[in-house]
């Protein structure tokens, strides 16, 4: 009988090409658009995919409700007190509590995942065994990955599109650096916490397949192209953020750089762990 992936794989695969076809159209359409909406709502459909058909349903609600407290804990004090992020205040339309707006709890949820999963690929000889000291090496990776990412993102995020903005906008484009050192302390309380449960849970057969790796890795490779969509229609415009004055395009092109060295070199050491790894593509799961 001929081998069939599970459907949950192949429905993410499905989402994954969706995401890449509403990247491609909405490259030509400025921010916000519904491509950028219809992005954002498929890469969620594809990590609630994704992680349910490598821990179950169990597994997926406990990263999910881990990633999301620990965000939203963080968000809320720096909101208040300043601390981990710095003080700052979101712009971002939608329901919120405490101030957080909960698009951006489900944005932690969604990076979070891929920055585990990318982890668990670069970290581990074994992702479905993983040892004791995978414990810890995991979700120290993975908050760096995380860190890489919104290094490249935040001054766009923020100076740019203006969906926040900081008290002291400082450092990187008005982005502080107290900023990046949240994101990494954020994503390691988080991903450490699910480290610890993730024993309990049972890893499912399909992570012995490079097609269950290679979706993840491909969409954070892609992810920086809407920077360059961005760039290439910038022009000479300009944004001020305290009294100084920046070009969108050079922004534009530092969150180009930055991604090249951060998510654009994990997702290239991502696919050379994959292809160094032995797949087990005939290998069913039990039903």
């Amino acid at each position: 009988m001929p081998y069939r992936p599970p459907l949950a794989l192949s429905l993410a695969w499905l989402c994954a090409a969706a995401w890449l076809v509403a990247l491609i159209v909405g490259a030509a359409a400025p921010p916000p658009s519904s491509a950028a909406r219809v992005m954002q709502a498929l890469l969620l459909l594809f990590v609630l995919l994704h992680a349910g058909v490598t821990y179950g349903v169990r597994g997926l609600g406990l990263f999910a409700l881990l990633v999301g407290l620990v965000s939203f804990a963080m968000e809320a004090s720096s909101i208040t007190t300043g601390f981990p992020f710095g003080y700052y205040v979101h712009h971002l339309a939608g329901p919120r509590i405490l101030d957080v707006p909960l698009g951006i709890v489900v944005g932690w949820i969604v990076l979070g995942w891929f920055g585990w999963t990318l982890a668990r690929l670069i970290a581990r000889r074994d992702p479905a065994a993983p040892t004791p000291w995978d414990r810890f090496l995991t979700p120290l990776i993975g908050t760096f990955l995380l860190g890489g990412y919104d290094l490249a993102a935040d001054p766009v995020a923020a100076t740019v599109h203006a969906l926040y903005s900081y008290r002291v906008p400082s450092g990187l484009f008005g982005v502080p650096l107290v900023n990046f050192l949240g994101w990494l302390l954020t994503g390691w309380l988080a991903m450490q916490l699910f480290a610890l449960v993730e024993p309990h849970l049972t890893v499912r057969p399909v992570v012995e397949r490079r097609s269950y790796w290679l979706v993840p890795v491909l969409v954070w490779l892609v992810m920086p192209l809407t920077y360059v969509a961005e760039f290439l229609r910038a022009g000479t415009a300009t944004v001020a953020v305290d009294g100084r004055r920046f070009l969108v395009s050079d922004v534009l092109e530092s969150a180009i750089s930055c991604a090249l060295f951060t998510t654009v070199a994990t997702s290239v050491l991502g696919l050379i762990r994959l292809i160094q790894r032995p797949g087990r593509e005939n290998t069913p799961d039990p039903r």
